[in-house]
């Protein structure tokens, strides 16, 4: 029910005052969203990201 109205279910059987609404998409950070979708969508790009992981920022 809960999924149906998009809100928290302790809203409905009123533990919870005020309701929080759920967002639709799994990543709340746009630019998360972006990059997990380009390295889908791209997966030859996957290497160069698990190699710049082990790299400190001043180096690259």
């Amino acid at each position: 029910m809960g999924d149906l109205l998009n809100v928290d279910m302790n809203y409905l059987i009123g533990k919870k005052e005020s309701t929080e609404i759920i967002p639709d998409s799994y990543y709340l950070n746009p630019e998360a969203r972006d990059m997990a979708q380009f390295l889908f969508e791209n997966p030859e790009y996957k290497v160069l990201f698990d190699a710049s992981r082990k790299v400190k920022p001043e180096d690259i």
